[in-house]
């Protein structure tokens, strides 16, 4: 996230920018904030591959939000299925956190997907905007 930051903010020029390639990674770190931020840095990191020239009229595919929801969802139900197994002492506790925990990889196989399509696109993108440069710089 942090190279896909720095290479948005090459292409689309600083100014035009919010998230520095340290925040877009900073965010996750902390509380309250980690619930949003993190998808506003990489919305705009889409924006910035997608259309550096104008980005705030790039649109952002139904995929961001997805993977936001699936993460949100990813990161709840591993700390319930982590506190669960903490404090499981019987064999009906011990079956709850298994549940828990099964639903919590459940939920991030398709999260993995999600961001793996995410990554690909964007590292597209941003090869196509580094090539263009490249064949600007030459030609």
């Amino acid at each position: 996230m942090y190279r896909a930051a720095w290479n948005g903010r090459v292409f689309a020029g600083a100014r035009q920018l919010d998230f520095t390639p340290g925040w877009s990674v900073g965010w996750y770190f902390l509380p309250i904030a980690n619930l949003w931020k993190p998808y506003q840095a990489m919305k705009e990191i889409w924006r910035a591959s997608a259309r550096p020239d104008k980005v705030d009229e790039a649109e952002v595919p139904g995929w961001l939000p997805l993977w936001w929801l699936l993460w949100l969802a990813f990161s709840i139900t591993s700390n319930f299925a982590g506190r669960n197994s903490m404090k499981a002492n019987t064999p009906g506790a011990e079956m709850d956190a298994a549940l828990a925990s099964i639903t919590c990889d459940a939920i991030n196989v398709p999260l993995c997907f999600v961001l793996l399509l995410i990554i690909t696109r964007v590292h597209r993108m941003q090869w196509q905007r580094q090539t263009e440069r490249l064949q600007a710089l030459a030609g």
